[in-house]
């Protein structure tokens, strides 16, 4: 995701167990259009994730809603999480893997 340098290409981006949702905005929210949506499938740790990006989502500007998954054949705790992009991906957007790398092992420290 990272290595696509183009800015505000798709409606959507969607993604299924890949990363943590901090990680997914730091890789991959320059993708989304303005007024477009990231979409994720997120477990129970939902609220966790979104706390701990509280760095990319100062950062962007954006509007999160969180759905709750109910499939009869699932037992898990599923939620939709949908990031809606309200601004254009500041300029220093997408962060290259080791620059997330240090955001996220300073976190850890702290």
């Amino acid at each position: 995701m990272e290595e696509e340098k183009n800015k505000n290409i798709y409606d959507i981006v969607s993604a299924r167990a890949v990363a943590d949702v901090q990680t997914m905005l730091l890789a991959g929210f320059h993708l989304v259009k303005l007024n477009g949506t990231m979409i994720l499938l997120k477990s129970k740790n939902i609220k966790k994730e979104i706390q701990e990006a509280s760095f990319p989502l100062n950062k962007l500007k954006a509007e999160i809603r969180i759905k709750e998954l109910i499939s009869p054949n699932i037992d898990r705790d599923n939620k939709i999480l949908f990031i809606k992009k309200l601004r254009s991906t500041p300029a220093n957007f997408p962060y290259p893997w080791k620059e997330i790398i240090k955001i996220k092992k300073h976190q850890k420290l702290n």
